[in-house]
């Protein structure tokens, strides 16, 4: 069953990075066409050059950046040891890899707060339910319409039945689903999860 589980993981990762390759490559494609683009421009007008350039250097930056970010997140294993940790770093590198992914239309907001305690946590495998949690809503913002498509990210410390827990909640204003390994993962860490619709 822990092999099958263990598997079952792996390829579900698998199906992400898919999707979010799909994504990158269409970004990554405009982002290189806008450096070309400014790169030839200052070939045919040399007093422009500069500044040319410089915009053509801030859009090479930004791909090595997307492209660091997807690296580090498909080297993280998922294995099961726990170190203490704090959730901001979570939500810092997974929205960075949604923003430079998802469609620019939808609006990625976080909301952290400052107080939040440490928690005994496994980097790659709560990234993996935040990710999967994006990307459904991603996908369930498709039908989204007449508003502008939204996903929330928000992290705080509550007390839950006397202990105090931090709360990570992902709102969007699509159809919206969940997941089973989310639930699994979620439980290993010895928390709850909740759904509203």
């Amino acid at each position: 069953l822990q092999e099958r589980e263990r598997e079952l993981r792996e390829s579900q990762k698998i199906e992400i990075m898919g999707e979010l390759t799909a994504g990158i490559a269409h970004n990554f494609n405009n982002l290189l066409q806008g450096i070309i683009g400014n790169l030839d421009f200052a070939l045919e007008t040399p007093g422009e050059a500069p500044l040319l350039i410089g915009k053509a250097l801030e859009s090479t930056e930004s791909l090595a950046e997307m492209l660091r970010q997807l690296m580090s997140y498909s080297r993280k294993g998922l294995a099961p040891e726990r170190v203490p940790m704090r959730l901001r770093t979570v939500v810092d590198s997974v929205t960075r890899v949604c923003r430079s992914t998802f469609d620019r239309r939808i609006v990625i907001g976080t909301h952290i707060a400052d107080d939040l305690p440490a928690i005994d946590g496994n980097a790659g495998q709560l990234e993996q339910v935040l990710l999967n949690l994006c990307v459904n809503a991603r996908d369930g913002l498709a039908e989204v319409t007449g508003r502008t498509p939204r996903i929330d990210i928000g992290v705080t410390a509550e007390h839950v039945d006397e202990q105090e827990m931090v709360l990570l909640q992902v709102r969007d204003n699509g159809i919206g689903i969940g997941l089973t390994l989310v639930r699994r993962i979620i439980e290993f860490h010895g928390g709850k999860i909740w759904v509203e619709s």
